[in-house]
């Protein structure tokens, strides 16, 4: 499989529909010593099951790009703690996130990639977490909205964020509110710095979706601008099948 120049390609897989013995063996298999380890860690058989699924997301995806045994990519983690590929020698960037049955991977060619996704139907004090994070500009907006869809909004602006620190690799060291972002109807969103932000926002590509009611998902891209970005997605069981989503 290839990605052209500026493309991008977003892998979704389901955990509740992959519940097969042989193939989670094969997945267990694909993984490191200290994958293995991580994995059995988690004392929840759920978060287990997530991980397992996840690891051998990666590794599998990363090979339809790169002749390379899937069990043979080898990670490591920057300064705040975001994975990259460590060897082989690739050119390939790729990014993961997690909501309730959700996984979603990123996969591009040199660009800084960030991708988030969460569960909107989940139980958060929403305005309350806009005041204290969220710009006063974004904290505008969704004041203005109607109260049945500031919900989905929050999320909009929440995942974008997230896309945005985990592509420059800060987790977040940056304030949430050092930033924000604009969403006008159907248009790409865009991004504006405050504060000692130094970024430029033309070198900034966002976009944003909604995977079915209760989910928001959101990608950053740091391409330098005048780069033409086209992102597909697709539905994937590793090692099994796959389909555009």
């Amino acid at each position: 499989m290839k990605i052209g120049v500026g493309g991008v390609h977003i892998w979704l897989t389901r955990c509740s529909v992959i519940t097969d013995a042989a193939l989670l063996a094969e997945y267990r298999d694909l993984l490191s010593v200290a994958e293995l380890e991580r994995q059995q860690s988690y004392a929840l058989e759920r978060l287990r099951h997530r991980d397992l699924l996840a690891r051998a997301l990666v590794r599998t995806t990363l090979s339809r790009y790169k002749d390379v045994n899937a069990k043979d990519w080898c990670f490591e983690t920057g300064e705040h703690g975001k994975p990259e590929i460590s060897s082989p020698s690739s050119g390939l960037r790729f990014n993961l996130s997690h909501a309730e049955d959700y996984i979603v991977l990123a996969v591009t060619h040199h660009h800084d990639i960030g991708i988030d996704i969460e569960y909107t139907a989940r139980k958060t004090a929403y305005l309350k977490i806009a005041a204290e994070y969220f710009s006063n500009m974004e904290n505008a907006n969704l004041s203005a909205l109607p109260q049945e869809a500031r919900r989905a909004r929050f999320y909009d602006y929440w995942t974008l964020k997230e896309a945005y620190l985990k592509a420059c690799g800060f987790g977040v060291m940056v304030g949430l509110d050092q930033f924000g972002f604009q969403l006008n109807h159907d248009e790409r969103p865009s991004i504006v710095f405050y504060g000692q932000q130094a970024e430029n926002p033309a070198d900034w590509f966002f976009w944003r979706t909604a995977l079915e009611d209760d989910y928001r998902l959101s990608l950053a891209i740091r391409c330098g601008g005048g780069t033409n970005i086209n992102v597909s997605l697709f539905d994937v069981i590793p090692l099994s099948q796959y389909h555009p989503h």
